[in-house]
C-alpha cells in the first residue's frame, strides 16, 4: 500500500508539473501609448447635432507578435442617458469603412469619464509588423445622447513603448453611421494605449523539452521506487 501510495504521488505530481507548464508567462505591458501626450479637444461618438459619429485610430506593431490584453481610452464627455458605447478591432480602413474584424472587445457600454479599459474576451494574438484600427462607436445610443474621446494633435508616442511600435497619424471618422468614411482634417488623433502579454503559452518546443524531461524523471523515480 506504502508503495502505490507513493507511485500514486509521482503519478499526480507529473499531472501538476505539466499543468503548470501552461500558465501564462508573459506580464502585461503598455506596447503603446500617447494618452501622456498634450489633449487638444475631444472627439464625437454617438449621435449629437444631428449626426451619427464613429471615429477610428490606429497602431502599427513591431518586430514581434504580442496577446492583446486591452485597450485604454480617455473618456472626457458622457451624456447621461448615452448607451451602447463599443470598442472593436480592425485590420483595415478605407472609405467603405473599417475591414478585417478581428474582435469587439469587452469594456463598459456607458464607460464614465477618466481612462477605461476594453479587455480581449478570448486570445488574440498582434501579428508582427501590422496595422490594427480600433474604432469607436455607440450604434444604438439614443439620438442626441453620446461621448467624447479625448484627442492630442501631437504625433508622438509616449516614452518606454515597446521598439518599432507606433501610433497612426491619421484619424479616420463617419458622421452618418458608418456609410462613409473620411480621414479627419483637424489633426486630431484619438488619445489610447495598448497593452500586450508577451505570450500566453510557453513556445511548442520548449513545452515538448520540458515535459520531456518531467516523464524522464517520473520513470526513474517509478523504477526506483518499484524495485524498493
Amino acid at each position: 500500500m506504502r508503495l502505490s501510495n507513493s507511485l500514486f504521488r509521482l503519478d499526480r505530481f507529473a499531472v501538476i508539473f505539466y499543468f503548470c507548464l501552461w500558465l501564462p508567462l508573459g506580464a502585461t505591458t503598455v506596447a503603446i501609448s500617447n494618452l501622456d501626450q498634450t489633449p487638444t479637444s475631444n472627439v464625437a461618438v454617438g449621435k449629437q447635432s444631428g449626426f451619427n459619429f464613429q471615429e477610428a485610430g490606429s497602431f502599427t506593431t513591431g518586430g514581434t507578435a504580442y496577446s492583446l490584453d486591452s485597450i485604454s481610452l480617455d473618456i472626457v464627455l458622457a451624456s447621461v442617458s448615452a448607451s451602447d458605447f463599443t470598442l472593436s478591432l480592425y485590420t483595415g480602413m478605407s472609405t467603405a469603412g473599417p475591414t478585417g474584424l478581428v474582435a469587439t472587445l469587452v469594456g463598459s457600454s456607458h464607460p464614465t469619464v477618466g481612462i477605461n479599459e476594453y479587455d480581449a474576451d478570448a486570445a488574440i494574438m498582434l501579428l508582427s509588423s501590422s496595422t490594427y484600427w480600433i474604432v469607436a462607436s455607440a450604434p444604438d445610443t439614443a439620438v442626441g445622447t453620446g461621448f467624447g474621446v479625448r484627442s492630442t494633435t501631437s504625433t508622438s508616442e509616449d516614452a518606454g513603448g515597446l521598439a518599432d511600435w507606433t501610433i497612426g497619424d491619421t484619424r479616420w471618422l463617419t458622421n452618418n453611421g458608418g456609410t462613409t468614411w473620411s480621414q479627419g482634417a483637424s489633426g486630431a488623433l484619438l488619445e489610447f494605449s495598448v497593452n500586450v502579454t508577451s505570450s500566453s503559452v510557453p513556445d511548442g518546443g520548449m513545452t515538448s523539452v520540458l515535459f520531456g524531461i518531467a516523464l524522464v524523471g517520473l520513470f526513474v523515480l517509478r523504477r526506483k521506487f518499484a524495485s524498493a
